[in-house]
């Protein structure tokens, strides 16, 4: 009851509902792993939390532009849907009543897929002394092998130089003329073609 000079003011009792944060349920696979372009999902249940607005941001090395917060009626959880542009570790921050959840901040790791040979690709292979591999749509981490011969002797260097998104510059030097083989690997399996051959005058 609420009381002013003694007097019950209009409408006493009033009954407030007040906002825990610490009622709210996360879960999903989508708080601890994600996929690099892929959609990831987790759940958000607020019923035991009162009243309160919820609040989603996602940090990590590159902005996530799309973040989808769905639920069918007032009695089911929250249904988060996000895709993370780039690998690397982001964090999901979860706020209700402008107040974080528990585990809120959650710590996400996100990879690229698993690696695919046969979506990297080769170009410049006709320009002796030098090609580009781009892998970015072939997945893996990075793991990737050149090597190059000549007919009769191994290449005096290789030189592999990533540009900081899935693509490399290679380059290498063979002295003698005649045929060359090139080989190159995406995580251990052989690219489309390879070992590539091509001829030095």
């Amino acid at each position: 009851n609420i009381s002013c000079n003694g007097n019950d003011i209009d409408q006493s009792p009033i009954f407030v509902t007040t906002a825990d944060p610490e009622k709210v349920k996360c879960s999903g696979l989508g708080l601890s792993h994600a996929i690099v372009n892929e959609p990831t999902e987790f759940k958000v249940d607020v019923m035991e939390a009162g009243e309160g607005s919820l609040n989603i941001q996602i940090n990590g090395p590159e902005e996530v532009s799309e973040i989808e917060c769905t639920r069918i009626n007032n009695t089911d959880p929250y249904n988060v849907t996000y895709n993370a542009p780039q690998a690397g570790l982001y964090e999901i921050h979860v706020k209700f009543a402008e107040v974080h959840v528990n585990g809120s901040p959650f710590e996400v790791k996100c990879q690229r897929p698993v690696p695919d040979a046969t979506k990297c690709k080769v170009f410049g292979l006709e320009n002796l002394g030098n090609f580009t591999v781009d892998s970015r749509e072939a997945g893996g981490t990075g793991l990737l092998e050149v090597g190059v011969c000549g007919s009769y002797v191994p290449a005096n260097f290789i030189s592999v130089k990533h540009n900081g998104d899935y693509t490399f510059n290679v380059s290498y030097d063979i002295s003698e003329p005649g045929q060359i083989t090139i080989s190159v690997k995406w995580h251990g399996e052989h690219l489309a073609g390879s070992p590539f051959t091509v001829c030095k005058d």
